[in-house]
């Protein structure tokens, strides 16, 4: 049972990082359209877009981080010793890395395109 839960907890920290890399991507797409548009509907649609993405960005980057701090936890004895097991020591790395790249690059963009909408 608890293995399931550690699976579960894993693939939801999986989805919950690359939610914020694509709400980030978003939300400075729909930032960079707002600034260049001219008429009221598109602003009015990115007035009314941004702050409903913006929520669903934060409630992925809460996730993202409790879901990491469980999986940090017991990752030794589920992920990473089965990792060795099956010789998928690097494997595992390079997903690491590329997940914490993922976050990162979100959190970025999207304080980039926050700083932008601000102006």
């Amino acid at each position: 049972m608890v293995e399931t839960l550690v699976v579960l907890n894993n693939y939801f920290n999986d989805f919950f990082v690359s939610m914020v890399f694509v709400t980030a991507i978003v939300c400075s797409r729909f930032v960079r359209y707002g600034l260049r548009a001219t008429d009221d509907e598109s602003s009015a649609l990115v007035r009314y877009a941004l702050p409903k993405l913006d929520k669903i960005f934060i409630v992925s980057v809460i996730c993202a981080i409790l879901g990491g701090a469980l999986r940090y936890t017991v990752m030794s004895d589920f992920e990473l010793a089965d990792a060795v097991r099956n010789g998928q020591v690097l494997a595992i790395r390079v997903k690491y890395v590329m997940l914490i790249l993922l976050f990162t690059a979100g959190v970025i963009i999207r304080s980039l395109s926050s700083e932008r909408s601000a102006r």
